[in-house]
């Protein structure tokens, strides 16, 4: 398949998958997210996790603050991602306090703020937090079309890799290239 029949492919499965989930009422999304974030809680991977990376969630993703927020309180070290607005590279930066350390980034999307120590790759993670449009039962994920997260899961072998969706953003099969990164786990509501 040609690389612009697979971007178009791409595209069009974003925006299918994007008001699949604007139609599902805002009530329903946190009871659903709710029900992701339970699953969570209850997986060894993420209780027994030292180092664990999250992604601060849009308004149609799977909230993640009250999980960040669990993990903080249980000792955990907790990380989240931050684009570089000049480069468009992804770093991870620790995190201590949700309140505090967070600011407004390049998407609009909260991150931590620049003084806090940012760390090149995701190497020494435990698990990593994914987010996506789209997601197969398999682990493949179709993202917002940045490359950020596949590149950022390359630099991370050992980490296990868990997707984090709603019923709603189960495809059977996406469109995919050779960079596109598989995730070890995806749990949905």
């Amino acid at each position: 398949m040609a690389p612009a029949d697979l971007k178009h492919r791409k595209l069009l499965l974003r925006r299918r998958l994007t008001n699949r989930l604007r139609a599902i009422p805002v009530s329903r999304l946190k009871t659903k997210s709710r029900k992701v974030c339970a699953k969570v809680l209850r997986c060894d991977f993420f209780q027994d996790a030292g180092k664990v990376l999250f992604f601060a969630s849009l308004p149609l993703e799977p909230q993640t603050r009250g999980l960040m927020q669990k993990a903080l309180r249980g000792g955990k070290h907790v990380f989240l991602p931050c684009v570089n607005k000049k480069n468009g590279k992804m770093s991870i930066r620790r995190v201590f306090n949700l309140k505090k350390d967070l600011v407004c980034g390049a998407y609009g999307i909260l991150e931590p703020r620049a003084e806090l120590a940012a760390r090149k790759s995701a190497a020494g993670m435990d698990v990593i937090f994914v987010p996506g449009l789209g997601f197969t039962p398999e682990g493949w994920r179709l993202g917002r079309g940045g490359g950020h997260y596949d590149r950022l899961l390359a630099s991370a072998p050992k980490a296990i890799k868990i997707g984090l969706a709603f019923k709603e953003q189960l495809v059977k099969t996406l469109p995919l290239e050779k960079h596109d990164q598989r995730l070890d786990i995806v749990l949905t509501d």
